[in-house]
């Protein structure tokens, strides 16, 4: 393989992960790809024209509806805020927030450069929680329109 500007280095400790760092700086890691788990980790934006996530019903077990999901949503708050990384002004949850009211969609991971760990959210698991407060909110909205046609 070959990569301008990088270099290509297997992690010593694990002897199965790749990393991918700053050519200018053999210390700080730029991607890393985790064999053991499958996991690709960024240290910056990824952009592609299209992903997709597997969903198949035969993939899945113990399939139930979210119950509450209006609850769910009205624990969650919209934020802005600035990344501590590069001062850039961005939209979003806070990891926390969802792991009280939706634990699976959270989970933890370490940062590449650091020991640190942090919290990450998986926002397609949130898809499930506003489809069914969307079906919630329509309910509500359709039997305040009889109770009106009634009168």
């Amino acid at each position: 393989m070959y990569f301008t500007g990088s270099q290509f280095n297997t992690d010593i400790n694990g002897g199965y992960d790749w990393y991918l760092r700053d050519g200018n700086n053999s210390n700080f890691n730029r991607f890393k790809f985790d064999i053991d788990n499958g996991q690709f980790q960024a240290n910056g934006n990824i952009t592609a024209f299209q992903s997709t996530i597997s969903s198949d019903r035969k993939l899945k077990d113990n399939i139930t509806l979210v119950e509450n999901s209006l609850d769910k949503i009205k624990e969650l708050a919209g934020v802005e805020f600035t990344w501590k990384r590069d001062g850039e002004r961005s939209a979003g949850i806070i990891a926390q927030d969802v792991e009280k009211v939706l634990p699976q969609a959270v989970s933890e991971t370490t940062d590449l450069n650091s020991n640190e760990t942090y919290k990450t959210v998986n926002y397609d698991a949130l898809h499930a929680v506003y489809i069914e407060a969307i079906k919630e909110l329509t309910a509500k909205v359709e039997e305040l329109e009889k109770r009106l046609e009634s009168k």
